[in-house]
């Protein structure tokens, strides 16, 4: 919904500028909200979702980095990076966001407002590979392509507000999501 910003950290203040179809849906969505609360009194929350990771996550062209990347680590494939690899992102495991959620039905603080879900930590591309490569113990190396139409530089959520108002407070640790993660892909691996 951002887009590409002019800062790393992004808040909810930060002007919503998105440069993709998904991304335009994902404001489209978060205007009804907004107008279903403003007109009819509808208790809403928007939740903006970073970049969510976890365990029966599939790999496909749609899902994201860290199941592509998994997969074809745990296959002895390179992975493929697109752009320089230095580009950003804030990745939050799944069972955080299912704690926001929670948060987000069982307040009254916040209604009809839009918070950021994530962790406010960032992560290259080139970084994630990194702790990918340390975790499976699979040491291969990349190929990197030319970068995609509608990649953003940098992904990064000020949190600040969901803090204040919801009581969010990520607690899995990207390594520690990693290593949930691959667990449960090597174990359904074995089981197929």
């Amino acid at each position: 919904m951002y887009g590409n910003t002019k800062t790393k950290l992004i808040s909810e203040d930060t002007p919503l500028n998105p440069i993709t179809p998904y991304g335009a849906s994902k404001l489209a969505g978060e205007k009804y909200c907004q107008v279903y609360h403003s007109s009819y009194d509808l208790s809403t929350v928007s939740l903006r979702y970073l970049n969510v990771y976890g365990e029966r996550q599939r790999s496909n062209p749609y899902s994201g980095v860290i199941a592509i990347f998994a997969r074809r680590l745990l296959e002895g494939k390179p992975p493929v990076i697109y752009g320089d690899g230095n580009q950003t992102r804030d990745f939050i495991h799944v069972s955080d966001v299912a704690k926001a959620n929670l948060l987000a039905l069982t307040t009254e603080r916040g209604v009809g407002e839009s918070f950021n879900i994530g962790t406010g930590q960032a992560t290259s591309i080139k970084q994630l590979h990194g702790i990918l490569v340390n975790t499976t113990g699979k040491n291969v190396k990349p190929v990197f392509r030319k970068q995609r139409p509608g990649d953003i530089r940098h992904s990064c959520a000020n949190i600040d507000r969901a803090r204040a108002d919801l009581n969010f407070r990520p607690k899995v640790s990207l390594r520690d999501g990693l290593r949930l993660l691959l667990k449960f892909s090597r174990s359904f691996r074995d089981e197929s």
